[in-house]
């Protein structure tokens, strides 16, 4: 059975539970009400600083959801000479879901994969077991996950390889750019965008200055993409 707020509308100390301001986001705002109040009832929400990395085993035990900004899984095993980006981390995404499964267990994958938050950044933290435990009570539930990672993060992952992995330096550049826009991210400095794209920051900033005169249109949204 999913939450009914009617009869639990209190936290446990006995307060009365204010409203998530990330109800609307994403995932989130994609959910009727009593089952975001089910999956409310199991968030925990951290806050983490632009710049800071959260190292390969922090998610281990737990399922995360982005809920404000941008952070990015990175590959940074010992036979690659830069760290390269796997996965981007926006509102609605998340990650670690084969936790709920022991993939990880099962097959003996290595991930190597830290998270760097390239902007201030807000996460829904939840134990796998409840997670879980949601999942098989609530078939509402466990629809709205699947329909959201099939027609949403996973084109979202696939255009990502797409552009950035298999693009030249002008096409991942300008992903990267309307991506920021069509999230409202707001900017990320050259370097930042270097890392992302595989390229170089000079590259970064011929790239820029050519879209930004081609396309100015491109930059409305996002703000001053800094140099650094």
């Amino acid at each position: 059975m999913c939450y009914n707020p009617s009869i639990n509308s209190e936290t446990e100390q006995g307060e009365s539970k204010m409203p998530c301001p990330y109800a609307a986001a994403g995932f989130c705002g994609e959910l009727p009400n009593e089952i975001r109040g089910s999956l409310c009832e199991i968030c925990h929400i951290k806050r983490y600083a632009r710049g800071q990395c959260l190292r390969e085993n922090y998610w281990a035990g737990s399922i995360s959801m982005v809920l404000e900004g941008l952070c990015v899984q990175m590959e940074t095993q010992e036979s690659l000479q830069r760290a390269r980006p796997v996965e981007l981390g926006t509102v609605g995404t998340f990650f670690n879901l084969k936790e709920l499964y022991g993939v990880a267990e099962e097959y003996d994958i290595d991930n190597y994969h830290d998270t760097l938050c390239f902007t201030t950044c807000t996460i829904g933290v939840f134990a796998v077991s409840e997670f879980h435990q949601l999942m098989n009570d609530c078939t509402s539930f466990r629809e709205a996950l699947f329909r959201h990672l099939v027609r949403v993060q996973m084109p979202e992952k696939t255009a990502f390889v797409s552009h950035v992995g298999f693009g030249d330096a002008e096409e991942s550049i300008r992903f990267i750019v309307k991506m920021l826009m069509d999230k409202g991210i707001g900017y990320l400095t050259h370097e930042q965008i270097a890392l992302l794209t595989g390229r170089s920051r000079q590259t970064v900033t011929t790239v820029m200055k050519h879209l930004q005169n081609a396309e100015p249109d491109l930059f409305t949204k996002v703000g001053e993409l800094q140099q650094d």
